[in-house]
């Protein structure tokens, strides 16, 4: 798919940001669901990539191992200004996406079984179900701190009225 002048390509190997001049492998933070066969290529005929112009996110729908059907059931999510990945889960087999104009912005419009469009983000469950989901920020360098000044994480999100968890891991040193 092509956003803000690049083109964002997957291969068998990993995923890659491309201008006219150079290629980019940005998906160095994930690497490891090629390495370790959580993406399953048996059906890779099936995957595809689409773009959220507004939430600046480039997609590409896969299989995991293990997952039931022929085509992608989630999403490998990529925000092209923060370089963060997370997977979305779907409880639909998606077979492609596209752009178009609705209510004066541009949207990802999904096509699944049955002949049903989606317009992808809309709303925070599916049917009533909380929708899964994990991210995973690029590496932050910490500067030296002399003065040993504590340092926080801050989450942003909409409360539920049901209770939710949050897991969240801190990795130094890589």
């Amino acid at each position: 798919v092509h956003h803000d002048g690049l083109a964002y390509i997957m291969d068998s190997s990993g995923i890659y940001a491309f201008d006219t001049n150079s290629i980019e492998p940005i998906s160095l933070p994930i690497q490891n669901m090629w390495r370790d066969g959580t993406i399953d290529l048996t059906n890779h005929k099936w995957f595809f990539a689409g773009v959220d112009p507004n939430d600046e996110v480039v997609k590409f729908y896969v299989q995991f191992t293990g997952d039931t059907g022929t085509r992608p059931k989630r999403a490998l999510c990529y925000h092209t200004r923060n370089k963060g990945w997370w997977v979305e889960n779907y409880t639909l087999e998606f077979g492609g996406a596209t752009k178009a104009d609705i209510g004066n912005s541009e949207r990802l419009l999904l096509g699944a079984i049955e002949d049903a469009v989606y317009v992808s983000g809309e709303g925070f469950t599916d049917n009533g179900t909380t929708i899964s989901y994990a991210w995973r920020s690029r590496k932050f360098a910490v500067q030296s701190n002399q003065n040993h000044e504590s340092r926080a994480v801050e989450i942003a999100f909409q409360p539920t009225t049901a209770a939710a968890t949050l897991n969240a891991r801190l990795y130094l040193n890589n």
